[in-house]
């Protein structure tokens, strides 16, 4: 019979990985999948300022209350892109919710924005893809055809 380790005592150390950012609240809670946050370390970057960009809004919003004035993309974890590609092998998932998981905000909010901060937005997000996933891509502003959630 193979001997176990003993059972973990108290509360796991890991803690949960937070989503995005401020604007996930006023968009109505996380924009994609929750990744169980006993798998995925929390890590601190030491060049933090790479990790993420805010975009400022030509044509800002209210959502949820909330004035929308810049987006805040981010670079996605690991663990997210491979959820993510789980759901669009699955067919329930495309690009724009990859990008709402970087930027907090649901992906029916990325697709309503006005095309010119569209696009902004997804070429941030874009240029924050894993580089396999970018170089399968063929366009950073219209990610809803043509571009790697087709190929994968």
């Amino acid at each position: 019979m193979e001997t176990l380790p003993p059972p973990i005592a108290g509360e796991p150390t890991l803690k949960p990985v937070p989503r995005s950012d401020r604007d996930a609240a006023a968009a109505g809670g996380p924009a994609g999948p929750i990744v169980p946050a006993a798998h995925v370390a929390v890590l601190d970057f030491l060049d933090p300022e790479r990790l993420a960009v805010d975009i400022p809004l030509d044509h800002p919003f209210r959502l949820g209350g909330s004035e929308i004035r810049s987006v805040h993309v981010r670079r996605p974890l690991t663990a997210e892109v491979g959820e993510w590609n789980t759901r669009v092998q699955a067919g329930t998932a495309d690009t724009y919710d990859l990008y709402a998981i970087m930027t907090g905000l649901p992906a029916p909010v990325l697709r309503g924005m006005v095309a010119d901060d569209g696009a902004l937005v997804n070429k941030a997000a874009f240029d924050f893809l894993p580089r396999w996933l970018r170089t399968a891509s063929e366009s950073p502003a219209n990610p809803g055809s043509g571009d790697a959630t087709q190929r994968l």
